[in-house]
């Protein structure tokens, strides 16, 4: 099989093994997000980047692990699903799962009512880490890596959990909330990347896709969507909690 060659960003062309699909206008290969997660579409919608969805039916049943371990290897498993579908042939493909871990209690999407308070409850006043798995392949060569991000809680009330689930029904969100919602009024602080616990770890998914293959999500990037930008997600200044308990206010992403 003859590779197909695609120029990276700095002139020279870089061939992707066993990649022999279309490119687009770019000299890219065509960007694939094997997600029905409306977080994830936005976050890259957002930034003006194009790319097609295709909704993966991977089990994502595994052994019991480290949640960073499991989040990779559902992320290969949701990647997989789809790389060999005919839709799917020479894209750069992208497949994320995210879970949260509460001093050792792994928390996925809850199954209901009561298990989004209980998730809540257990996070009440404390800190927990959002971990978010990544697969990226493109022709042979399939990466993961993971992000965590630590999120502190204040301390909340049963009437805001309950509020909080009514109003916004949390139950497609791991952990039982978006902190691009409401909320937001839980959180007393984060330590590394915001668009993390959206779902979507953009910074070091444009690295790796440069440092494996040549070119990053940047170079996909066309005038941001009119439908929206980037407020959605970080038009929440929320303050950093650092190690001597000083909050800083800024970009956390």
């Amino acid at each position: 099989m003859v590779n197909q060659t695609f120029p990276a960003p700095n002139g020279a062309e870089k061939a992707a093994p066993g990649y022999t699909g279309a490119i687009s206008a770019k000299g890219l290969p065509p960007l694939l997000l094997a997600s029905q997660s409306p977080r994830r579409q936005d976050i890259l919608r957002s930034l003006g980047i194009p790319f097609t969805v295709l909704v993966s039916d991977a089990d994502e049943t595994v052994p019991p692990m480290p949640p960073a371990a499991m989040v990779e290897a559902i992320a290969r498993k949701k990647l997989e699903a789809v790389r060999n579908r005919p839709e799917a042939a020479g894209a750069l493909i992208l497949a994320c799962d995210t879970v949260v871990n509460c001093d050792g209690t792994v928390f996925g999407k809850p199954a209901g009512y009561d298990e989004a308070v209980r998730m809540l409850r257990t996070m009440s006043g404390r800190t927990h880490e959002v971990c978010t798995g990544m697969a990226i392949a493109l022709g042979d060569t399939v990466i993961t890596a993971h992000e965590i991000t630590e999120v502190s809680f204040f301390p909340l009330s049963d009437r805001e959990i309950e509020a909080y689930i009514r109003r916004e029904p949390p139950y497609d969100k791991a952990g039982a909330y978006g902190i691009q919602e409401s909320a937001a009024l839980f959180v007393e602080g984060i330590r590394g990347d915001y668009l993390n616990i959206v779902g979507m770890p953009v910074a070091r998914l444009s690295r790796l896709i440069d440092r494996h293959f040549g070119f990053s999500l940047a170079d996909y990037m066309e005038a941001p969507s009119p439908q929206g930008d980037m407020a959605g997600f970080i038009g929440t200044d929320i303050p950093e909690k650092t190690a001597d308990g000083v909050h800083r206010q800024g970009d956390q992403t």
